[in-house]
């Protein structure tokens, strides 16, 4: 899995320029979990280098990404144009997910805890590094950038890194590897439902107009 998951992103470290990837997770319930990867490059980037879309779906399906679905993605952002593409993983790579995540059926929640070895030995730095002497935090100067988006059932409250955007977290995953406060990503989600206090106020209200009605008829 370790080699799997980031392979698209050692092969484009030798690029400079503008290079985008997100990596999407979700877990669905205890049984279930899906990834998919996506990856976009500055279109007048490939062609400074004078290689080409299909040459790297070519390289892909020649990999260990071969039993990956592929689709190519084209996109305008801020008015750049960029070309790449979107994995989606297998099922035995998004079985393996499931080693993250936790339940709690007694307290109605649900947790994804991930550890920042974890994450630092999926991209292997030192690997990173013997390419062209390249680093995480120079990469990030550079213009790469790599986000990690995790969604998970009910309603999530807290992350110990990230932030958490239209129930999921959001993590820049090379700021998260070049700190060491942060020692594992911990997120927790509940499906129970709390009320405001702004819903409360309504309410209270609702009840005050009712007893107000009930008194007014027995006049």
């Amino acid at each position: 899995m370790v080699k799997k998951l980031f392979l698209v992103g050692i092969m484009l470290l030798s690029l400079t320029g503008c290079v985008k990837g997100n990596v999407d997770i979700e877990f669905i319930d205890e049984s279930n979990a899906s990834l998919t990867i996506e990856v976009l490059i500055q279109e007048d980037l490939l062609d400074s280098y004078g290689t080409s879309l299909t040459d790297l779906k070519h390289k892909l399906t020649n990999s260990e990404l071969s039993t990956w679905e592929n689709k190519e993605l084209k996109k305008d952002i801020n008015g750049t144009q960029y070309i790449g593409f979107q994995l989606i993983a297998p099922k035995d790579i998004n079985k393996s997910l499931l080693s993250f995540f936790t339940t709690n059926k007694k307290e109605g929640t649900y947790q994804v805890t991930i550890d920042h070895s974890t994450i630092n030995n999926i991209f292997n730095t030192s690997e990173i590094e013997d390419i062209n002497n390249y680093s995480l935090t120079n990469l990030k100067t550079m213009g790469l950038e790599l986000n990690l988006n995790i969604k998970m059932p009910g309603n999530i409250s807290e992350t110990s890194y990230g932030k958490i955007q239209d129930n999921q977290v959001k993590i820049n995953l090379l700021d998260f590897l070049t700190q060491d406060e942060t020692k594992s990503i911990s997120i927790i989600s509940s499906n129970r439902h709390q009320t405001t206090q702004p819903a409360n106020i309504f309410i209270f209200v609702a009840l005050i107009i009712i007893l107000y009605i009930i008194l007014r008829k027995r006049r």
